[in-house]
């Protein structure tokens, strides 16, 4: 699935069956010595909570080239995706958490897209205020495997090229 594909088809409200995956991206230097874990530290929800993104509108792909469409904090640099593994999270275990007061669709949308900030049709928001809840995601999560990470840098690179080619219009 294209992430650019989904913006006129996205819909808030929508309600997220026990068989629904969230996407967690983890910096490699967050995951924990040979085992490829990540500490418990990523899942520290901010103020509008964890973010992860929905498989409903989203790949792990999509969650990378996004990635390498985002600037670094502060920075006008784009970030490595090469830098982040992602994890996912099943919805049906998450809920398993009794500390976990909400989960909900809040994409990213801007008209037209900012460069440094893509739209992000999946975007959702996991919350919860308990700390160890932080120790039950980690525990959850699962190392996606199997990401051509060669075309994911093409498809930034044709993605970088309409973006600017916009701006020049």
């Amino acid at each position: 699935m294209d992430a650019e594909s989904t913006n006129n088809e996205i819909k808030i409200g929508l309600d997220f069956s026990d068989s629904c995956i969230l996407y967690r991206l983890v910096h490699n230097t967050f995951l924990v010595g040979g085992s490829k874990r990540p500490r418990a530290n990523i899942f520290n929800p901010e103020t509008d909570g964890l973010s992860t993104d929905w498989n409903r509108y989203s790949t792990p792909e999509d969650c990378l080239i996004r990635t390498g469409l985002t600037y670094k904090f502060k920075k006008n640099e784009f970030k490595v995706p090469g830098d982040f593994q992602v994890y996912s999270l099943n919805v049906g275990k998450i809920r398993t958490i009794e500390q976990i007061s909400d989960l909900q669709h809040t994409p990213v949308y801007n008209n037209p897209e900012l460069i440094g900030q893509p739209n992000n049709p999946s975007h959702s928001s996991v919350f919860y205020i308990d700390e160890e809840v932080r120790l039950k995601l980690a525990e959850f999560a699962e190392k996606v495997e199997d990401i051509d990470i060669d075309a994911i840098h093409n498809k930034i690179e044709q993605k970088k090229i309409t973006l600017f080619a916009q701006i020049i219009k």
